[in-house]
């Protein structure tokens, strides 16, 4: 299922980025040009993050930026945005450089995705290529 919905296209590579929030953005920009997810759900991740902090970044390295199904995705869709340097979530080191976007249209068609991504981002050889890469095609190799 990961393969399907985590597309070489929807996979940016950059060395650094100012902010947390222009990380989501810049993750999610790939689903805003191909219709997948609205601006509004961009928006509503940012929010979670600000009301609610820095629950997206679910181990070292890694953040899973997510929102409730609320008519502002329009198909089940996975972006990673892989960062040369680290983005501070917080101010108590939430630090990521695998930005994943994962935008769903209901509370369970994204499940077996997350489990997808849970089990290759539970192996920590994985993790350690995906930071160690600058190649899209090796990170969607990687993960397909």
């Amino acid at each position: 299922m990961l393969k399907d919905v985590l597309i070489e296209e929807n996979i940016q590579v950059q060395n650094e980025i100012d902010s947390w929030e222009a990380a989501i953005e810049t993750a999610s920009r790939p689903l805003l040009e191909s219709g997948k997810i609205e601006y509004g759900y961009v928006e509503e991740m940012i929010q979670n993050v600000h009301e609610l902090g820095p629950y997206i970044v679910i181990s070292p390295q890694i953040a899973i930026a997510h929102a409730r199904p609320d008519g502002t995705v329009n198909a089940v869709s996975l972006s990673l945005l892989k960062l040369g340097s680290p983005v501070n979530f917080s101010e108590r080191d939430h630090e990521a450089s695998l930005i994943f976007v994962l935008a769903a249209v209901d509370n369970e068609q994204h499940l077996d995705i997350l489990r997808d991504l849970a089990v290759k981002l539970g192996d920590q050889d994985v993790v350690n290529s995906l930071l160690a890469t600058t190649s899209k095609k090796e990170i969607y190799n990687i993960l397909s």
